[in-house]
């Protein structure tokens, strides 16, 4: 719920603290002027190295999935079906479907061009 703050004479709309709405018998509701927000939180590390963390997840999932209206089958349903590939008249597919046929190594980048080398300390005009 966004609560609103003065600064300096003028009212600022700054969120301060989200409050889920309250669940009871009439939820859910027409609820106005509050901004729900309906997402779980982003972890990125220690998700198969921490058992806690695994485990709060989870269960962060699982009451997600228990409050959706939506089955795990239905999610993909809203999106428009994808567009099928033309490989036909694409060259780039074409040559690398060739050459795994043929059971050639795949091409080698070469990455010297990208190398930058290190300006001389004393020379300042090379920094720029």
């Amino acid at each position: 719920m966004a609560t609103t703050t003065a600064t300096t004479g003028a009212a600022s709309t700054e969120i301060l603290m989200l409050e889920a709405p309250s669940k009871g018998p009439s939820w859910p509701v027409l609820i106005t002027n509050v901004e729900i927000i309906d997402a779980l939180p982003y972890i990125d590390q220690n998700y198969y190295s921490s058992t806690a963390v695994k485990n709060e997840v989870d269960l962060m999932v699982e009451d997600e999935l228990c409050r959706s209206t939506k089955k795990p089958a239905d999610f993909l349903k809203d999106l428009p079906p994808l567009a099928k590939p033309e490989f036909k008249n694409n060259p780039v597919p074409v040559r690398e479907y060739d050459r795994v046929r043929d059971s050639k190594p795949p091409v080698v980048l070469d990455f010297s061009r990208d190398k930058a080398e290190m300006p001389k300390w004393s020379d300042e005009a090379s920094w720029d």
